[in-house]
């Protein structure tokens, strides 16, 4: 999921494809975006926005509420990620592992993988019980950030520097976002192998 495509593939690419999966992709990461939102954060125009939420739409990838004219994902996406997950070689095999250590914890457990910059969930398991935390299948948020540290310590120098060389978004007080103080904790995480996130 990290490596970018043999460039054999690149010359093939479709731009029309790449700017509708990148606004599927928008609306799969922060459903109910309004078209102007979506516009501004794919950086394409509104015309061609409107044009590919239609296509998508019509398709029943992504859906409208009519009321408010917010867009998020359809039926169509649903089947596309349920079948991802059967076909997947690493959710496949790690379902079962995941599954005992869940039971035998009684707590959630989620299997990340890198995904260019972000860390994704890819499978997990989840308790039996009203308080939890969901474990977000699909889900993707910056390796910065909660049990996404663990991949950003084991990636490579120059991938970590180029990371931490950005701003870092908090996402609650206690998201660690000075890069001096993430170094230490990345190297924390690779002497002792395991990291703690709280809140």
């Amino acid at each position: 999921m990290s490596a970018s495509p043999p460039k054999e593939i690149e010359k093939y690419r479709v731009d029309a494809v790449d700017a509708a999966l990148r606004v599927l992709q928008l609306i799969s990461e922060t459903p109910d975006l309004g078209l102007s939102e979506i516009t501004r954060r794919s950086g394409q125009s509104k015309a061609r926005v409107y044009r590919l939420l239609c296509s998508l739409e019509a398709s029943n990838f992504v859906s409208s509420t009519p009321e408010r004219r917010t867009y998020r994902l359809g039926v169509a996406a649903l089947a596309i990620g349920n079948a991802a997950e059967r076909q997947i070689d690493i959710a496949r095999i790690a379902g079962p592992i995941i599954a005992k250590l869940g039971s035998g914890t009684g707590e959630t457990v989620q299997l990340r993988v890198r995904d260019g910059r972000n860390s994704l969930c890819v499978a997990g398991w989840e308790p039996e019980r009203a308080v939890k935390v969901l474990s977000g299948i699909g889900g993707s948020r910056p390796m910065h950030a909660g049990s996404g540290v663990v991949l950003l310590a084991f990636q490579d120098e120059a991938f970590r520097e180029a990371l931490l060389g950005e701003p870092l978004k908090a996402f609650t007080e206690r998201t660690c976002v000075d890069p001096d103080r993430l170094r230490q904790v990345l190297a924390q995480v690779r002497e002792h192998g395991f990291y703690v996130s709280h809140g």
